[in-house]
């Protein structure tokens, strides 16, 4: 929270409206669709979000994305003109060349392909092993949400694979797992906690202070894992507790 305050980063802002438009699928669908096509303002961190929609078959929720990211688009026209697309996918190839270079520093990055330049790894290796990581992500989202409701288990999930199916993170935008933290609680207070899941909730809570300082000074990547196991955690939990279609 310090760093994107002080950084004036804009995860607050998408942290919001992911986990709002999560938390008001089932009661206010057209509502929760328009905040997630907002949220594409950062669409690194939307790809598990249609995955559990079209299974979940929201197709109001899908209708309200598509509004809203179209309002979205066409306010953005209006108010600096048609060039502001080319120069969008201008800097958007800039930004992945400096993420290849390590202009923005794999330190300071939070993904499994960070992890892995910095460790020493080639970047075809480092992306071949992020390409793994998101696939298997998808994947479980998918099992989660097949013949099943979109429920706030089910969106505890998607918001705590974001991170980890894209290889632009950083440590500021860990805010976003507030939601999926506070659901597994949530979850501990009426059932407890399960075996490591008390320790995987510290870790993922405190994760974020010092992975960026640990991985400046020694060189050592901790968040994906954490992030890897907090997922697993709430797998398992969505697993156990089958949800009706």
């Amino acid at each position: 929270m310090l760093i994107t305050i002080t950084h004036g980063q804009t995860s607050f802002l998408v942290a919001a409206l992911l986990g709002l438009g999560a938390l008001l699928v089932p009661g206010r669908p057209w509502l929760a669709g328009v905040l997630f096509g907002l949220a594409t303002i950062k669409p690194q961190f939307g790809l598990l979000v249609p995955v559990a929609l079209l299974l979940t078959r929201e197709w109001r929720v899908i209708g309200g994305a598509l509004l809203g990211a179209a309002a979205l688009g066409i306010v953005s026209t209006l108010a600096f003109g048609a060039q502001v697309w080319a120069d969008w996918f201008q800097i958007g190839g800039a930004a992945q060349g400096a993420m290849d270079e390590g202009a923005v520093g794999y330190a300071k990055m939070q993904s499994l392909f960070a992890a892995a330049m910095l460790l020493g790894a080639s970047s075809g290796l480092a992306y071949a092993l992020q390409g793994a990581l998101t696939l298997a992500v998808v994947g479980a989202v998918g099992w989660a949400s097949r013949g099943k409701r979109f429920d706030l288990p089910l969106a505890a999930l998607v918001l705590a694979g974001a991170p980890l199916a894209t290889p632009f993170v950083l440590d500021y935008d860990m805010v976003l797992l507030a939601f999926p933290l506070i659901w597994l609680a949530s979850q501990a207070l009426e059932q407890g906690f399960g075996p490591w899941e008390k320790l995987v909730f510290v870790m993922t809570f405190i994760g974020a202070a010092f992975a960026r300082p640990l991985a400046l000074s020694a060189g050592i990547p901790i968040m994906p894992l954490i992030l890897v196991m907090f997922f697993i955690v709430l797998l398992r939990r969505v697993g156990e507790n089958p949800r009706a279609g």
